[in-house]
């Protein structure tokens, strides 16, 4: 969904998602290291990735942001989807960064700025994500950015925020 959502943190920026940036977050989902982390890891085409896109636009609810470095350099995205505002929760995810960039604290930065938006731009109340539990790195920033532990069963953890 198009969206002038934007934050800046100490680290970083997270700003809507461009069609330039989903082609970025096309090659970035394709790296091997990325893409097994994901549930749906198969290889995306740029067919599949624009038309993708341009879904996305069309869907009420959705919000993608690139999440770029101080230096305006593209380093990731993130989704708020799957809006509910009827329980005022959504879902988190998406979230993929350069592996350059893993160790930095950018996941986790990027994650805490979107629960501002969730909550002060968006008004919800939670949000809720799943997870490989077998993608330690990842568990770990929802963790550091506020997240917990609700559910885990069958190599997938349940992870909630009240905001």
């Amino acid at each position: 969904m198009e969206h002038t959502y934007k934050i800046e943190n100490k680290n970083i920026i997270l700003r809507p998602m461009t069609e330039e940036d989903s082609e970025k977050y096309r090659q970035l989902r394709n790296i091997p290291a990325v893409k097994n982390c994901f549930f749906q890891s198969e290889e995306i085409t740029k067919n599949a990735q624009m038309e993708w896109y341009r879904n996305y636009l069309l869907k009420e609810g959705e919000y993608m942001f690139s999440i770029r470095n101080k230096e305006n350099l593209f380093i990731g995205c993130l989704g708020i989807y799957n809006v509910d505002k009827t329980n005022q929760s959504a879902e988190f995810g998406r979230i993929a960064i350069l592996p350059e960039f893993c160790m930095g604290g950018y996941g986790t930065e990027a994650t805490s700025a979107a629960t501002k938006v969730a909550k002060f731009d968006l008004g919800l109340k939670r949000l809720f994500l799943y997870v490989k539990k077998s993608n330690a790195p990842a568990v770990k920033t929802y963790l550091n950015a506020g997240f917990v532990l609700s559910h885990e069963s069958e190599g997938v953890i349940q992870m909630t925020f009240d905001l």
